[in-house]
């Protein structure tokens, strides 16, 4: 109790309790930076998180792996976009436990387990088709995953080898393979 009025003495600590469960802080108490458990508790809220997946975007680091001007935007309570809250690296499972990744392959582990990669996204996120087929001209293009999000109308991913490109909004990032 005393660590926890520590942590939040600039607070108004009865409207803190109230906002999560004690089990909640019991997991946010160990972290040292502040704004990071300012994060948490505002992704619990919002995303009404129980107590292991929160326990588990800890584990994850998901908040150290965002970008640092997204980290600069939330402790500056500016407004945020779809992308500023996508970890980067995006950890994607390697169940097969591939040595060389190309493309296909890549594409192949996320439509695998896209439930996973889409949780690493973030909240919001939907699969609608991979393989899209995009007429330019008379010539056509194929999206190689397209995802809906309730910030955008769409996101596109090309996937290119140690990139996934987001076109909708020029995102890029890096992926980290689990096994």
């Amino acid at each position: 109790m005393k660590q926890f009025y520590n942590v939040f003495s600039n607070e108004k600590v009865t409207t803190m309790l109230t906002q999560l469960s004690w089990s909640h802080y019991l997991l946010l108490l160990p972290l040292d930076d502040y704004n990071e458990i300012l994060y948490y508790i505002n992704i619990s809220k919002t995303n009404n998180l129980t107590q292991r997946q929160l326990q588990e975007r800890i584990k994850d680091k998901e908040y150290k792996r965002l970008p640092i001007e997204s980290r600069k935007k939330l402790i500056k309570n500016e407004v945020l976009k779809p992308n500023d809250l996508i970890p980067n690296p995006v950890r994607i499972k390697n169940s097969n436990n591939y040595k060389n990744i190309s493309e296909k392959i890549l594409q192949h582990l996320i439509l695998e387990d896209i439930p996973s990669f889409l949780k690493e996204l973030g909240n919001g996120f939907t699969f609608i088709d991979n393989e899209y087929p995009i007429k330019f001209g008379n010539r056509y293009n194929y999206i190689d995953l397209l995802l809906l999000t309730i910030h955008y109308l769409f996101f596109i991913i090309d996937i290119h080898s140690k990139l996934l490109w987001v076109s909708s909004i020029c995102l890029s990032f890096e992926y980290i393979l689990n096994t």
